[in-house]
């Protein structure tokens, strides 16, 4: 009795080892299969052939969809995809007589050198079908929630592919549709978009950055939430950039940006904000926006309309030498601690009714041309107004409107104030009112 219960006990042990050598074979077998399908369709987004690539890029897909451990190395693949030279259909050479200037400039990533051009001998509009179909793949398979039965993966449905990590340095992106999708990190350095960019309602987790991208048409980041530093250092937008909703957790740079039309309505700018340098070539509108930390727009220009009306500055705020050359609106402002606009230049009106400033607040050096309205404003702290000149060289102390300011009196001072304008004695509260001097 007991031999044969030995018996079936090493039986059974050794049916075991064989099932898992079998299931150990069946493992290399698979990955043997998937490492074939993979180097295969890498090899094959080399061919002259759009088809033989397309294929490539539908291999790719199906590998990632069944193997989750190579998403990531396949969406670097699609990149790297997307990052070499292209030439598109309006820029091809054939025929020179009749063709359009490229919409997206001379190509950033192109070589001078030597080295053979990837893009030789493609028909540009076939090309750009297979980079429209690599793009699509790719932002598909980020977007949370969105999958579908994997008959229309050719479509570029499928899983969601988390926790990626894209890197699009100098790609040169047609239509681009990232709405939704959320991704760990995200580099586009020096990249270009022709056709509408759609960042609404993307999240990054990590790093975002766009350092020197330049978008030629539309760029919607609404309700885009960058939960650490967004890198946006000279870049170009063309067209409207729409920030509206917006959540920048980390340190929000756009240092020498160049804006045409820019909106960063409700935005909420959560850590530092950098746009020292920045021009912006048509209207700016920051309404409602939140300022939590340090806050930078030195020696930026505003050459439309700058609205920064209800907007809320938590933190130190700096305009100094700042250009507005339209109308400023700084209506309901609150700033909870100290600004300058030493050295800046109004223009054209500027209005600060209802603006209340709680620290220190210095416009020295400050240039108005034109009516500055102060209505209904508040300064709780020590506020300096040595007025700069206009062109003329004239003073502009008469254009700069006071009447009804509140000042929290705290000395005798009137040097700081515009020449012709003064503080009443103070209430109970050491509150008065700026008035004009009594003419002598």
């Amino acid at each position: 009795m007991l031999l044969g219960i030995r018996r079936q006990q090493h039986l059974e042990r050794a049916q075991e080892h064989v099932e898992r050598a079998q299931r150990h074979t069946e493992a290399d077998a698979s990955e043997r299969r998937v490492t074939d399908i993979y180097t295969k369709a890498v090899e094959q987004l080399g061919s002259a052939d759009a088809a033989v690539r397309l294929g490539s890029l539908y291999a790719l897909q199906r590998v990632a969809e069944d193997n989750p451990k190579q998403q990531q190395p396949i969406a670097d693949v699609l990149c790297a995809y997307l990052r070499m030279p292209f030439t598109p259909p309006s820029a091809a050479p054939d025929p020179p007589s009749s063709a359009a200037p490229d919409p997206l400039g001379p190509d950033p990533v192109r070589p001078d050198s030597g080295r053979p051009d990837a893009d030789a001998g493609r028909d540009p509009y076939q090309e750009l079908q297979v980079r429209l179909t690599a793009q699509k793949i790719l932002t598909e398979h980020i977007r949370p929630g969105r999958e579908v039965e994997r008959g229309n993966r050719a479509a570029g449905g499928g899983a969601f592919w988390p926790e990626m990590d894209l890197d699009l340095t100098g790609a040169r992106l047609v239509d681009w549709d990232m709405a939704g999708a959320r991704v760990r990190s995200a580099v586009f350095r020096n990249a270009t978009w022709a056709g509408a960019a759609r960042f609404d309602d993307a999240v990054f987790d990590d790093v975002a950055t766009f350092s020197g991208a330049t978008f030629h048409d539309d760029a919607l980041f609404r309700a885009a939430v960058f939960r650490r530093n967004a890198l946006f250092g000279n870049t170009t937008f063309k067209a409207d950039c729409r920030f509206e909703n917006a959540s920048f957790r980390g340190a929000a740079a756009f240092g020498s940006t160049r804006f045409n039309v820019a909106r960063f309505i409700a935005t909420t700018f959560a850590a530092g904000s950098r746009f020292s340098g920045a021009s912006f070539a048509g209207g700016a509108r920051f309404e409602a926006a939140v300022f939590d930390h340090l806050t930078r727009f030195d020696d930026a220009t505003f050459s439309g309309t700058a609205r920064f009306s209800d907007a809320t500055f938590r933190a130190i705020t700096v305009f100094k030498g700042v250009q507005f050359r339209r109308t400023a609106l700084f209506r309901g402002v609150t700033f909870l601690e100290n600004v300058t606009f030493s050295g800046a230049h109004f223009f054209d009106s500027a209005g600060f009714s209802a603006t209340r400033f709680e620290k220190k607040t210095l416009f020295d050096g400050t240039t108005f041309a034109r009516n500055a309205r102060f209505h209904s404003v508040i300064f709780a702290g020590d506020a300096t107004f040595i007025l700069g000149q206009s062109a003329e060289g004239t003073h502009i102390s008469r254009a700069c409107a006071l009447d009804g300011a509140l000042v929290i009196t705290r000395d005798k001072r009137d040097d700081r104030w515009p020449p012709g304008w003064a503080v009443a004695a103070g209430d109970a509260d050491g509150l008065g009112r700026l008035q004009r001097a009594p003419v002598l």
